[in-house]
């Protein structure tokens, strides 16, 4: 019974997946320094579908410090840095524009169907990788964790992320510190 119950859960969780138009994929060039993304449409949204790896002046983090992450992970911003690194025709999406992503795959009550979609390239094409973040204890989570920075405050010193973790298999909004590095993923405008 449990085996039938857990089958028929991945069959509704994979039917309602594959009703999202998730397959489109193109890529654009950075004109900032020509690196090139991949993108992913999912429902209404075009996605970065890679962490951005542009090189801040500052408030800016590669992983270990070491350039060799990068290609990878993508850099680490601070939040103020995050708001305004996107490249032209992109920006930072909001709280809601990533609650709208989660709701694409099983809406904010289903952290758990939202993990398997965003971390999964045929699912979503989203591909998030655990890239980990910054922050007072240096570089953590890396292979466990990872968040994206939205432009939504919380407060005077937080701001919205959406995270996913590796254990339990999650992926939430919450909010947390301005002065962290976390990763960035850019919406097309």
């Amino acid at each position: 019974m449990k085996t039938l119950k857990i089958k028929l859960i991945a069959i509704i969780l994979f039917a309602s997946m594959s009703n999202i138009n998730a397959q489109t994929t193109n890529t654009f060039k950075d004109s900032r320094d020509g690196k090139t993304y991949k993108t992913v449409k999912i429902g209404e949204q075009v996605w970065m579908a890679e962490n951005l790896a542009f090189k801040a002046n500052s408030g800016c983090w590669a992983y270990n410090d070491s350039l060799s992450y990068v290609d990878r992970y993508g850099y680490l911003y601070s939040w103020e840095t995050s708001k305004n690194v996107c490249p032209s025709g992109y920006h930072l999406p909001t709280k809601v524009e990533f609650e709208t992503l989660l709701n694409n795959y099983g809406g904010s009550k289903n952290s758990k169907a939202n993990y398997v979609a965003l971390m999964s390239n045929k699912s979503s094409g989203f591909a998030a990788i655990l890239s980990g973040w910054h922050d007072s204890d240096g570089f953590v989570y890396i292979g466990e964790a990872t968040s994206f920075w939205t432009t939504s405050a919380f407060g005077n010193d937080n701001a919205w992320i959406m995270s996913i973790y590796n254990n339990p298999k999650i992926a939430i909004m919450i909010s947390y510190k301005r002065s962290s590095g976390q990763s960035v993923r850019c919406l097309k405008d």
